[in-house]
């Protein structure tokens, strides 16, 4: 490498930038990944470090000259024996910014003959720093190392590095250009090699290929992706899995999987430790907490409480993490084991109905999160008590995060998620491994795939993933490329218009963990108690972390500069933040049921954690709350940085109304949001009135091969039951005014069988009180052309209830629990003057004869009593409550339901008179936020008046 040239100038000072070198740990054959980082002095502008490691325990992919893909803000080579060299520069003669700069991450390998127990430095020959007065100085530099892990358990404060595997991801070419992925993991490979359908395997044959889930296309679903064959949806089915028994054979596969005509893409699996043993803060992360912790101070912080005030939120959240407790009081909607029977829990919010193990190992519907797990051939020196079983003791970073989103505050203890009210989907992303005689838990980039689409594909709103890596492939990440099945994963959820949220990381330097750094997701940061941006380091001075050298843990990630995709989109509480717990248990020593250690019930299942996976799931159920209020609002994104001229929506919202008002920050981004304050954006105006409700479409659909009716009112749902069943449900009903096509545009045009209420807040005139729509769904073995036992996307019969008794006996009766879907009407005495305005009956009946139930409205009423549908639904009241039907009888693009509920006129198109450019349906929209009050004009027709406002408001928080 060529010697760094330092620019010359005018004066003498003294100066001295500080160079950070990172640490590494792994098994022998394991990438050890060092980040190399320098934080200026206001005079320095160019640097460089000299390091020397030991060849004979560490091997570079190159023997001398640029290491690529190394290079950051600058760059790094190999530029001797035992030696490289890491350079930077700033922009001209700027100084090097003062905060921590990756300047590259060197991608050491540990010798397949290190030696375990090691510790391998890699220490400084020398470190320079320039300025562009022409001063040359010695800049300080830390000493970094590699530990080299072998037959004993890592110590508390070591961090297990993502290792490499010795598993080959492939993308097999669409269907004319490659076989079936059916074939091609049906295949016995060991003893039938000649015969493998695809070529490279022949050659170096696996010792199996698995599938990316245990469940194949069938049907209507199987079809759709052959005629889409370059939808996510259909790459996602094409990715198979090669596991081989030696690097050696992984590699010499790899070679040619690259040039094989079936193959559109291959790559080696990337496993990433997720342990609490293996990523925690030692004891002075303990000894700075809070003395005691017994209030939910984020909750303030977001201006929660008053935002409850009108909605508690019912929207469906995905949790992609290490699974749940799934008894815990806070989160259970039944009191049955595994939330599964007994009694119905009003409030509950864990749903096993949409949540999955995806882990590959244990049963799919095991959600616990402190559960053992089969091993497999090889994995024996991990069963100590012979019990066919890996066991692993820390958990509960999955509950803790589940109870930041929608926590339910049942169990006297007042802990409460951000959305209160919110359904929680559970994906297990992880599972447990024996790696040189170590349980090891793990996650992989095809279980984090698999769990994204299962999500996707089951109707899930929000994403929350409080977890990242800036290491291995995922560096490259999804914009710059190398494509990987995550990035297919990512795809998919951004096409169904599901909002994402992720943890910036907690190792404190200017660049974003993987998926966080996705311009898809949200990447949220951390601030600590003072409400400042979390960071461990004293004065700057990062021998305060509690890993010191070793960043991990030592505060929030942030974005690098405000000018490409990688954005911080905003901040939450990262420091000491109150949650639910797996009761008795701990995650790691600033993560547990008994933390703080003035816990006087260490086993209450609440407790303290600390990190930006804590930060993340607050706005998750931030979003889930306002996903709820208006559900056909779009994802948005607050600097367009996804996609030029993305609709206005959610990451917007949250983002204008947030403390630094649309302003970002590389660290804070848009700042901490004003929940109360989106919340009154989203519901808007009338007649200088805050609006307290809004109503939704319950989206009408139709199975022909299931022989079944279903009513759901997101659209996320509505499009998975359309696009992902295996059995094919189409929309039926009438079409929605204001709201002509979904996300997904593939999934038709949307239908709907009536419009409901969307949060529990009275309207503005006096009404019955509100009532949930409580989603259930049935399987029928045997009466349906697929699979129902083992195949996710084969349904039944879906149905809504309202009663609480009506649910128990359901469940009692098979049908599972799937949340909430809206609201409606309570009944109401004497029928029919009692029934608000423009509303009508809405029933539940079935058609025994199929063993179908249908949700109507009395206008429907007639048609489908003649089609059989005529019996109650456990001989209940088939009236749930009353809804509006789906009419705009002014031709304004507002349902005549919608202009009753927040008090235009359903019979003129400007309600105010203040011009066609301003009518109703542009101040006001249906789909949209509102952007002016549409009853503030000169001529009002109006249905709201001063004299009738409900002006209680909805008293009573969630």
């Amino acid at each position: 490498m060529a010697a760094l040239v330092l620019a010359a100038a005018l004066a003498a000072q003294a100066h001295a930038a500080t160079w950070t070198i990172g640490t590494a740990a792994g098994y022998p054959g394991d990438a050890a990944n060092i980040t190399v980082s320098i934080r200026g002095d206001g005079a320095t502008s160019a640097a460089e470090v000299d390091l020397t490691f030991d060849e004979v325990q560490l091997s570079l992919p190159v023997d001398s000259g640029q290491i690529p893909n190394a290079g950051r803000a600058g760059s790094c080579g190999r530029t001797g024996s035992g030696r490289v060299t890491a350079v930077v520069q700033g922009s001209g003669t700027a100084p090097l910014a003062s905060s921590d700069t990756v300047v590259c991450v060197i991608p050491f390998r540990i010798q397949t003959n290190a030696t375990p127990g090691a510790r391998v430095p890699l220490g400084p020959l020398h470190a320079e720093c320039g300025s562009s007065s022409g001063v040359l100085q010695v800049c300080s530099v830390s000493v970094g190392w590699v530990d080299v892990l072998g037959s004993t358990a890592p110590s508390g404060g070591q961090s297990l590095q993502p290792y490499e595997t010795n598993t080959v991801a492939i993308l097999l070419r669409a269907p004319n250009d490659a076989p079936a992925t059916e074939l091609v993991v049906s295949h016995d490979y060991r003893h039938a090699p000649a015969q493998a359908p695809v070529q490279s395997l022949r050659q170096v044959p696996p010792r199996r290929v698995r599938p990316p889930h245990p469940y194949f296309p069938r049907g209507d679903y199987l079809a759709r992706l052959q005629r889409e064959p370059n939808s996510p949806e259909a790459r996602l089915e094409r990715y198979v899995y090669a596991d081989f028994d030696s690097r050696g054979e992984r590699e010499s596969a790899l070679r040619l999987l690259k040039g094989d005509p079936a193959v559109e893409t291959a790559y080696v699996v990337i496993a990433t430790p997720i342990n609490g043993a293996g990523s925690q803060p030692g004891p002075k992360a303990v000894a700075s907490a809070k003395a005691a912790i017994t209030t939910q101070d984020h909750l303030d912080t977001f201006n929660l409480p008053a935002a409850w005030n009108q909605a508690g939120g019912w929207g469906l959240v995905g949790v992609l993490d290490n699974g749940i407790a799934p008894n815990h009081v806070e989160l259970r909607s039944f009191t049955g084991a595994n939330s599964i029977g007994g009694n119905f829990v009003v409030g509950g919010n864990y749903l096993p109905y949409f949540s999955r193990n995806v882990g590959g190992r244990g049963a799919p519907t095991n959600l616990d999160e402190a559960q053992s797990n089969p091993y497999e051939a090889g994995e024996e020196a991990c069963d100590g008590d012979g019990d066919g079983l890996l066991s692993y003791s820390p958990a509960g970073h999955a509950t803790h995060v589940s109870g930041l989103i929608a926590a339910n505050g049942l169990d006297g203890a007042g802990l409460r998620g951000n959305c209160v009210r919110c359904g929680i989907a559970a994906v297990r992303i992880s599972r447990l491994v024996c790696k040189s005689s170590i349980v090891v838990p793990e996650t992989r980039p095809d279980l984090k795939t698999d769990g994204m689409t299962f999500l996707a594909q089951h109707g899930a709103q929000v994403f929350n993933m409080s977890y990242g890596s800036t290491e291995g492939l995922n560096f490259a990440d999804c914009q710059s490329g190398p494509l990987t099945s995550e990035c297919d994963g990512l795809s998919l959820a951004w096409q169904q218009d599901i909002v994402m949220a992720a943890a910036a990381g907690n190792d404190r330097m200017g660049l974003l963990d993987f998926p966080a750094r996705d311009p898809r997701v949200a990447s949220i940061g951390g601030i600590d108690d003072n409400g400042t941006f979390w960071d461990r380091a004293v004065a700057g001075e990062t021998r305060f972390c509690p890993n010191w050298p070793n960043l991990s843990e030592c505060g929030s990630q942030w974005a690098p500069d405000l000018q490409g995709t990688m954005r911080q989109e905003g901040v939450a509480h990262a420091a000491t933040v109150r949650s639910t717990f797996y009761p008795g248990k701990t995650w790691n020593s600033s993560c547990g049921d008994g933390l703080p250690a003035s816990d006087s019930a260490p086993s209450d299942g609440n407790g303290m954690c600390t990190g930006t996976s804590m930060s993340a799931p607050q706005y998750a159920g931030l979003f889930g709350l306002l996903r709820s209020i208006n559900p056909l609002l779009r994802a948005g994104d607050p600097v367009e940085k996804a996609t030029p001229l993305s609709p206005l929506g959610i990451r917007d919202l949250v983002a204008l109304t947030a403390s630094r008002g649309g302003v970002e920050d590389v660290k804070l981004g848009f700042g901490v949001p004003d929940a109360n304050a989106a919340v009154a954006a989203i519901l808007g105006t009338v007649r200088n009135e805050p609006v307290g409700n809004r109503v939704t479409p319950l989206f009408g659909l139709y199975s022909a091969g299931n022989r079944d009716y279903a009513a759901v009112a997101t659209p996320q749902l509505a499009m998975a039951l359309v696009l992902y069943s295996t059995n094919a449900y189409a929309g039926s009903g009438a079409a929605i005014p204001g709201y002509s096509a979904f996300p997904n545009t593939a999934a038709g045009a949307p239908k709907a069988r009536a419009l409901v209420l969307t949060t529990e807040a009275p309207t503005y005139v006096r009404t019955p009180a509100r009532t949930p729509l409580y989603l259930l769904e049935k399987k029928r073995t045997g009466a349906t052309p697929c699979d129902a036992v083992n195949d996710p996307r084969c349904y039944g019969d879906f149905i809504l209830l309202t009663s609480t008794t009506q649910v128990e006996a359901a469940a009692a009766a098979g049908y599972a629990y799937g949340g909430l879907q809206g609201y409606v009407y309570q009944r109401c005495t004497p029928e029919p003057t009692c029934l608000p305005a423009g509303t009508q009956k809405l029933y539940l009946q079935c058609n025994t004869a199929i063993q179908d139930c249908a949700v109507f409205l009395e206008h429907e009423r007639t048609s489908f009593e003649v089609s059989g549908y005529t019996a109650a639904l456990l001989g209940g009241d088939p009236v749930l409550g009353y809804a509006y039907p789906v009419v705009d009888t002014d031709l304004d693009s507002l349902p005549d339901g919608f202009e009753y509920v927040i008090g235009t006129s359903p019979t003129n198109s400007d309600s105010d008179g203040d011009g066609v450019a301003l009518s109703d349906a542009i101040e006001y929209p249906f789909a949209g936020l509102p952007v002016s009050d549409p009853c503030a004009g000169p001529n009002l027709t109006c249905l709201r008046g001063f004299d009738d406002v409900f002006r209680s408001g909805f008293e009573g928080q969630p």
